[in-house]
């Protein structure tokens, strides 16, 4: 599924402008969900995983921090592919400016891996592409993680760099602007790290499952979903949905399509035909990549309540979330939400 969602997430910068949601965020929020997130990888292979922060960076920043986390955690999930010995080592500095209200922030992955041959290094920046094909068959992937970073990065008015040499590690690095919101300009150390999530101006309540198999994606889905106050279980197909939903309340499903052991078609299927039986009615909404209109009248010939594709716009999603669970509570008496016990 993660290959599958690289190429449909190249496809869609290929053809089209690359959204990018500038927002408050917390920059050492972010850091510290890349280092959560990989750290159980990195002590898995007997390898460091660092961070340095400058701490002279405003801890609020404005900026699509969906994206840059996308970038980073291709960054560093590489860097804990290609290394066996050693680690890797996050380095974030303030960079001098000259654009009044921006400041420039360098971020720099560096790792002590197999490293790549100068006269490859403009390769693993090419679609489909792996500095050595012996890669592709030893450490998988698709060869779309460095090409779609870097073009997430020229979207935000920078580039990726590498230096490298075979036998000595990698260090990528990038420069991107940022705005800094008006109440971090007199004093940063005193700004709540919570702004990414004041960006809303309401706050959400509610216990939200999540049906994912795919890591990068449910990592940052439950980001954005805790930020804003749900509680989130996540699960990685769909038996395991139905299993969940069978054992717990939950004010609203978010159910990927195309999942290990049981799709989610079949999942919803399921749960509306316990329903039939027990009584009350959960919303799912399915999340897909497939846009064509057949698709989206599966999803509710499956019993889906509504849809959005992928890749998911938090905007969207918020409000579907707002819409979707507000109507259940209208339509549903106290007592007969779905749970299956």
């Amino acid at each position: 599924m993660r290959i599958i969602n690289d190429i449909l997430e190249f496809s869609k910068n290929e053809v089209e402008h690359l959204d990018i949601e500038p927002v408050p965020f917390s920059l050492p929020g972010l850091l510290d969900d890349v280092i959560r997130n990989f750290e159980v990888q990195a002590k898995g292979k007997n390898i460091s995983l660092g961070l340095e922060i400058d701490p002279d960076i405003p801890k609020v920043l404005i900026g699509d921090d969906i994206r840059i986390l996308q970038v980073l955690f291709n960054l560093v999930g590489n860097g804990i592919k290609f290394t066996e010995q050693g680690g890797i080592t996050i380095r974030v500095k303030q960079q001098a400016s000259d654009i009044q209200g921006k400041i420039m922030v360098l971020f720099e992955v560096k790792d002590t891996g197999i490293g790549i041959d100068p006269e490859k290094q403009d390769l693993v920046f090419e679609a489909f592409a792996q500095a050595d094909s012996s890669h592709s068959r030893k450490y998988g992937g698709t060869g779309l993680g460095l090409p779609i970073s870097r073009r997430i990065v020229q979207q935000m008015g920078g580039n990726i760099h590498l230096i490298s040499k075979k036998g000595e590690g990698a260090t990528f690095w990038f420069i991107l602007p940022f705005s800094i919101p008006e109440t971090a300009e007199e004093g940063k150390d005193n700004v709540p790290e919570q702004a990414a999530a004041d960006y809303f101006a309401e706050s959400f309540t509610g216990h939200i499952l999540l049906a994912d198999d795919d890591f990068i994606n449910t990592t940052l889905a439950v980001s954005l979903l805790e930020q804003v106050g749900f509680v989130v279980k996540s699960v990685g197909n769909g038996r395991a949905a139905v299993d969940a939903w069978m054992q717990d309340d939950f004010d609203c499903i978010l159910m990927d399509i195309q999942m290990p052991e049981m799709d989610g078609y079949e999942a919803a299927r399921l749960i509306r035909e316990q329903e039939e039986h027990r009584g009350g009615h959960v919303p799912i909404i399915a999340m897909t990549a497939c846009v064509m209109q057949e698709d989206r009248e599966q999803c509710i010939k499956a019993g889906m309540d509504a849809y959005i594709s992928k890749p998911i716009n938090r905007v969207e999603l918020f409000m579907l979330l707002r819409k979707t669970i507000k109507l259940n509570s209208e339509n549903v008496a106290p007592g007969q939400r779905s749970r299956a016990v």
